[in-house]
């Protein structure tokens, strides 16, 4: 949460702190909220950011079902 840019920006993170930031979920759940609701951004303008988002749903998704087939 502390890495998302939530409390604050992620531009005032060191070097390697953005790149870093970029591998969660929360990042760009942040930023899609933050187009939306600051500047009133249609659905065009946060497509990638919700591939983004989608793609984390599958990986991990994926990962659970994986991890849990092996237990049963």
């Amino acid at each position: 949460m502390l890495m998302s840019g939530f409390f604050t920006s992620s531009d005032s993170m060191p070097g390697w702190g953005t790149p870093l930031s970029e591998l969660t979920a929360v990042t760009h759940f942040i930023k899609v909220v933050r187009l939306i609701v600051l500047k009133g951004a249609g659905f065009s303008q946060v497509i990638q950011e919700l591939g983004y988002l989608a793609l984390f749903a599958l990986a991990l998704n994926g990962f659970a079902i994986w991890n849990y087939r092996k237990t049963t």
